[in-house]
């Protein structure tokens, strides 16, 4: 069972054209399911889900936004709710893995507090390696600006920076102030 939900991207419609390819093409059976987003969350959570889709935002920069990549925040860690509650309480809590690779990961994900650029980015490298390798999870389009957007800007409109972050970590748009944004031209001001 595959479970999705229609927020952010059309993530049933989605799901739905993967498992038709699965079916014509690997013969692996996949039953949709679309849910309200707050139960599939919940559900993904509770570790009562087989597969989830979800999206791979903020996961371009490991170390700030891990969660969509490796289970480290229960609240999403669709690829093992149970292992990232043990991550998060020292192994108090959840369901330590025996994965020796995941197991791995972990280590590399904790020695990055405090590490230099070159250790951090070292390690960041080290850990996308075995994510490859593995395949804990199945990545679609990676980063895609359906999600976050893309930055157009009207000839009319000022004060808006000539770089913008689009990333889950930056917050878009709001790391570019738009509340700070105007119009030049006054006719466009007032409507």
């Amino acid at each position: 069972e595959l479970q999705a939900i229609n927020s952010f991207l059309p993530w049933v419609q989605i799901s739905e054209m993967a498992a038709d390819q699965w079916a014509r093409n690997l013969g692996i059976q996949v039953d949709v399911v679309e849910l309200e987003r707050t139960l599939f969350i919940n559900r993904a959570r509770d570790n009562e889900h087989q597969m989830a889709v979800w999206t791979n935002n903020g996961s371009s920069i490991l170390y700030l936004f891990p969660r969509h990549a490796i289970p480290v925040d229960p609240t999403e860690a669709f690829m093992g709710p149970a292992f990232a509650q043990w991550f998060v309480s020292g192994g108090e809590r959840g369901i330590e893995p025996t994965d020796p690779n995941l197991l791995r990961i972990y280590d590399l994900f904790n020695s990055l507090s405090g590490a230099t650029e070159e250790e951090r980015n070292a390690a960041v490298q080290e850990i996308w390696r075995i994510l490859v390798d593995q395949q804990y999870g199945i990545g679609t389009v990676g980063q895609s600006s359906a999600l976050m957007g893309v930055r157009v800007v009207s000839n009319d409109l000022a004060n808006v920076p000539d770089r913008a972050c689009i990333a889950q970590h930056c917050r878009t748009p709001g790391g570019m102030h738009p509340e700070q944004f105007f119009y030049t031209n006054p006719e466009r001001r007032e409507g």
